[in-house]
């Protein structure tokens, strides 16, 4: 927050400070959280939520952001090639040489601190070129790093103008993730590895959105959906996607017409809601109940919505009358809301559907908003006798109604109840992949380099 408003007074003629003058500056402007979130009054829990979320940001792994790339590939590099096809329209270079780039770069961190960073493009170029073009690692430098002479350029088209949304300025996350690195003079550099690792996380999925809007967000979600069917495939769990969930309810003549999109049998029924949404700026930092009630009515309530319907129509069957449901609620991004019993908290009109005996079909408890990366690692364990789903859930449910036990996330509390945590196996393949991509075309270029006639040709394009 400091460096976007220092950034975005622009003028380069202010006198130099110490840093102990620049250390007291921040704190001066670190202890004014308590006038931005005041916790003596109103929800304490949503104005704690805006005061963390944007630290955690900064402390999630370089694992983690690998994980982020290595699925976003899964999903923007299969069949469907709308993705393909919008990146390349919009900057220029193919989702390929952008996740091969991003891939060696987060690599390449792992030796380095976590403070600021130089980033040497000539080894990027030496190594990656030709078999990376040097016109896409042009396109890729374009589309992530900015001149430090345009950095109040950059801040200023980041300023919150609606004051409606001011307060929330103050909590949210760096914009330099969007511009992870910074170019000055015939150097580069980056802040931190996280914001890098972050930044490069997010890019593609951020310029997508920001570029093609609604027509993106149809895509993702259909693609969200079938990725989630293709994990409990893996997982060999029987489920009932949306369409056969509507034959069930059209062969028992049940009038429902908000599904969800998969259904998993069982003594404790599961519902699977997918949304291919993030938490925007204004959500992750705003403690306005009707701000984020306005911006969360048309995915999470409306999920929520689904899930009670579904369960309503499912208990007409006999088989299901008596049965307590759980609702997942999978989104992309974790949005530090965990249950519908929280979101009730910010959007009161959301209520319970009730059956015939006056019990609710489905208690807003058990609805779990959960990220896709904590349902992958649910699976995996489960998948490897490790985990046994159902008990994992109905504990997260019990410890997340008592004020010792509940945790800010879901993605913290599923985390404490697993065992290893390990990375999903269509997820490890891919990153055995890339890792193999990169060193192969290190090893080819290398070979290539080291031939007495491709001297100065790196350049002829």
């Amino acid at each position: 927050f400091t460096l976007k408003l220092s950034m975005m007074n622009g003028e380069s003629s202010k006198p130099a400070i110490r840093k102990e003058k620049f250390d007291e500056i921040v704190d001066s402007v670190y202890a004014i959280q308590h006038i931005a979130s005041d916790i003596d009054e109103g929800d304490v829990m949503l104005k704690l939520r805006a005061m963390i979320l944007q630290q955690a940001w900064y402390q999630n792994s370089e694992a983690f952001h690998m994980s982020n790339i290595l699925r976003q590939n899964h999903w923007f590099t299969g069949k469907n090639k709308y993705y393909e096809e919008v990146f390349s329209k919009s900057c220029g270079l193919s989702l390929e040489s952008y996740f091969l780039i991003s891939t060696y770069l987060i690599a390449s961190l792992s030796r380095c601190r976590p403070n600021v960073i130089n980033v040497n493009i000539g080894a990027l170029v030496k190594d990656l070129c030709p078999k990376v073009k040097i016109k896409d690692i042009y396109k890729f430098l374009m589309l992530v790093a900015t001149p430090a002479n345009e950095l109040h350029v950059f801040f200023k088209s980041h300023k919150i103008r609606d004051k409606k949304n001011k307060q929330s300025e103050y909590f949210q996350p760096t914009p330099i993730r969007y511009r992870p690195i910074i170019f000055s003079g015939n150097s580069a550099y980056t802040l931190s590895k996280t914001i890098l690792c972050g930044g490069l996380a997010s890019i593609v999925v951020d310029r997508l959105k920001l570029d093609y809007k609604e027509e993106f967000k149809t895509e993702f979600g259909k693609d969200m959906e079938e990725y989630v069917g293709e994990l409990l495939s893996v997982a060999k769990i029987e489920s009932l996607n949306e369409e056969n969930i509507k034959k069930l309810f059209r062969k028992n003549s049940i009038k429902i017409k908000k599904i969800t999109d998969y259904f998993i049998d069982g003594d404790t029924p599961i519902l699977i809601e997918c949304k291919a949404i993030e938490p925007g700026d204004i959500v992750k930092s705003s403690f306005e109940r009707e701000l984020l009630a306005k911006n969360l009515k048309d995915s999470f309530i409306k999920s929520v919505n689904q899930g009670q319907e579904t369960a309503a129509g499912l208990k007409q069957l006999a088989q299901h009358k008596e049965k307590k449901f759980i609702h997942l609620v999978v989104t992309h991004e974790d949005f530090w809301i965990a249950t519908g019993a929280e979101l009730k908290s910010i959007y009161t009109e959301l209520s319970p559907i009730l059956g015939d005996d006056g019990v609710p079909v489905l208690e807003l408890e058990r609805v779990i908003f959960m990220p896709i990366s904590s349902l992958e690692t649910l699976l995996e364990e489960y998948m490897r006798g490790e985990a046994n789903i159902i008990d994992i859930l109905e504990t997260f449910i019990d410890r997340h109604k008592t004020v010792d036990g509940r945790r800010m996330t879901t993605s913290q509390a599923i985390s404490e109840l697993l065992k290893n945590h390990p990375m999903h196996s269509l997820l490890k393949e891919a990153s055995i992949f890339w890792v193999d991509k990169v060193g192969e075309t290190i090893k080819a270029n290398n070979e290539h380099w080291s031939k007495p006639e491709n001297n100065g040709e790196l350049f002829t394009e």
